[in-house]
């Protein structure tokens, strides 16, 4: 196993003018093998030769330090000999030894010294800025190549775990229950009632098929009990009474999924401030974790969304970092024909469970933003980023209470039909992991 990029081998004589060969070399970030230094504890014991040679093969390249008495050596003769014949010869590409003409030696002398040394004849001869530049290069190349290497890895592993490490929790379990927001749909009217049906919005239904379908390709043993839509309640400033256990019973004892935002969703409202440990429905409550939605528009009495501050003040979603006493904001664009919005995705414990069961909530800004959150958390073509997302998860540990924000890229498909023409975009890097953030219990 390669360790180092260059061995240093001199005479003893020269170890002065080899140090500081060796000290430019690490300057320049190379790793050297410098024998004075790195075999110190076995001067003058029987195992140095041992010792030596298992370093050779350690080391990408041998440097010479070709004075006459150098050559006249034999140890250096010896790694010369055991270098090339070990290492060079199997391997001509990549290992290569190199000789530092010293100033009292001149090109002829050298020519006669490499003449005299089998191994010798074909070095690469070079001046020492030389060396050190081919050998950064070289460097270059292989931690480019390592990178590529690392990243297939990476690709294979994904191609056998898939998103299976994030919904392991949901997938071991034989029943998830998910729960969508609706929106009342009258049909005419009976007696002065609504007798139309609650419909579910398009983009969260689009989610909870591609969750469900998800399941049933990769968790097949659970089964996916999927709530009729509910509508949110019509709530006041003034009267903000509101029977919770309607939203608190339904989620207890169960691994559940929620899509839907707060504004239209009150399993997310109530769930999310339990979780938070704020009051829901209470605008004016103060957050330190979590987010907030900022919306224009929005008049439904929340704890996670506000209006801009003025008419043109920026919309978009501010998350807080209770960890890092920080809040980060991410501003939604949008010119007409395309724009990027944003959304956010809550995994923590279920705050109405008793035993281990766990809760997601999907909050975009807006439908499509929900949509993409349940494509990045199910499909393969936005693997990089989920990748990237999945490494942080590990890093804050897999059962730990999160919030994450992702950006999405969507077009306007001309209609002249009145109704939603956006589309997310069809291709790599149109879902992006922005940002994750721990959640304290």
């Amino acid at each position: 196993m390669i360790k180092r990029d260059v061995f240093i081998s001199f005479n003893k004589n020269d170890e002065e003018a080899a140090r500081k060969i060796t000290n430019e070399f690490k300057f320049f970030g190379l790793t050297t093998f410098f024998a004075p230094d790195d075999l110190r504890e076995f001067v003058g014991r029987p195992e140095w030769e041992k010792e030596i040679e298992k370093s050779l093969i350690t080391c990408r390249n041998l440097l010479v330090y070709c004075s006459v008495c150098a050559l006249d050596s034999n140890w250096v003769k010896h790694e010369i000999k055991y270098f090339s014949e070990n290492c060079t010869k199997h391997d001509p590409e990549c290992r290569h030894i190199y000789v530092v003409q010293p100033p009292e030696v001149d090109d002829k002398t050298l020519q006669g010294l490499l003449n005299g040394h089998t191994h010798l004849k074909s070095v690469l001869r070079a001046k020492k800025e030389e060396i050190i530049q081919n050998l950064t290069n070289q460097k270059i190349e292989l931690l480019q190549t390592m990178a590529k290497d690392a990243d297939l890895i990476a690709s294979n592993a994904f191609d056998f775990y898939g998103h299976r490490r994030f919904w392991s929790t949901f997938g071991q379990r034989s029943k998830v229950s998910l729960f969508t927001c609706g929106r009342d749909s009258p049909r005419g009217t009976e007696g002065g009632k609504n007798v139309g049906r609650t419909n579910i919005d398009l983009w969260d239904f689009q989610a909870a098929i591609d969750i469900t379908r998800h399941f049933a390709e990769e968790h097949p043993g659970t089964y996916v009990d999927i709530a009729n839509p509910v509508p949110k309640d019509v709530l006041s400033d003034k009267t903000r009474f509101i029977d919770l256990s309607k939203y608190s019973i339904p989620l207890t004892n169960k691994d559940c999924i929620v899509v839907g935002s707060p504004d239209v969703s009150d399993y997310a409202e109530v769930a999310l401030a339990r979780i938070l440990g704020v009051e829901p429905f209470a605008p004016n409550q103060k957050l330190e974790q979590g987010f907030r939605v900022i919306k224009e528009g929005s008049n439904v009495v929340s704890t996670f969304y506000h209006q801009p501050e003025s008419e043109v003040g920026p919309q978009g979603i501010e998350l807080y970092d209770a960890v890092n006493k920080k809040k980060l904001f991410f501003k939604v664009e949008h010119d007409g024909k395309s724009g990027t919005m944003y959304g956010v995705f809550i995994l923590a414990s279920n705050p109405h469970s008793e035993g281990d069961n766990k809760i997601l909530i999907l909050s975009g800004f807006s439908g499509v933003a929900t949509r993409a959150i349940a494509l990045f958390l199910t499909k393969k073509m936005y693997a990089d980023e989920f990748k990237r997302f999945d490494r942080d998860h590990v890093r804050l540990g897999l059962d730990s209470n999160i919030a994450v924000v992702l950006g999405v890229k969507y077009k306007m498909r001309p209609s002249y039909e009145s109704r939603d023409t956006r589309v997310i975009d069809n291709k790599q890097g149109a879902i992006t992991y922005e940002a994750i953030v721990e959640l304290e219990n």
